[in-house]
């Protein structure tokens, strides 16, 4: 291909107009007495509204022990109740946070309903365009050929 060629321009394929996400954030605060492998929304930090809700209403959880990321292997969350799998305990005194975040799907903005536009009459047949150079000209006898 000759370096005229490249010099018409392709159309550029249409995007979709992304919308922003919403999300939520909620936390459940326990503290460990030590020798305890589950904990339950009774358990909770008083002074805190804090809950473990049903797995089906947030997207991701994380589970930290006195701020340390946990594995999700180590671990079992149902609702209301979370449950260390692995042979080590969190110790006495060691602060449990879960982190719910809840992704909602994208909603699109509203708008009013569109007019209905009149009727056009049809658009004409446009011309072929001429070819830019002489090794177009050659390639379009080939293809006619």
């Amino acid at each position: 291909m000759s370096a005229c060629c490249s010099k018409r321009r392709r159309k550029k394929p249409l995007l979709a107009k992304r919308l922003p996400l919403r999300a939520a954030v909620s936390f459940y605060y326990a503290q460990s007495t030590g020798g305890k492998r589950e904990f339950r929304n009774k358990d909770a930090s008083p002074g805190f509204r804090s809950r473990i809700p049903a797995p089906r209403s947030y997207s991701y959880a994380h589970v930290y022990v006195d701020g340390l990321l946990q594995s999700p292997l180590t671990y079992r969350l149902r609702t209301g109740r979370l449950r260390f799998v692995s042979p080590t305990i969190p110790t006495a005194g060691a602060n449990i946070t879960i982190e719910f975040i809840t992704i909602y799907p994208q909603t699109k903005p509203s708008s009013r309903p569109r007019k209905k536009k009149a009727s056009s009459p049809p658009k004409p047949k446009r011309r072929p365009k001429k070819p830019c150079c002489c090794c177009c000209k050659k390639r379009k006898r080939i293809t006619k050929r």
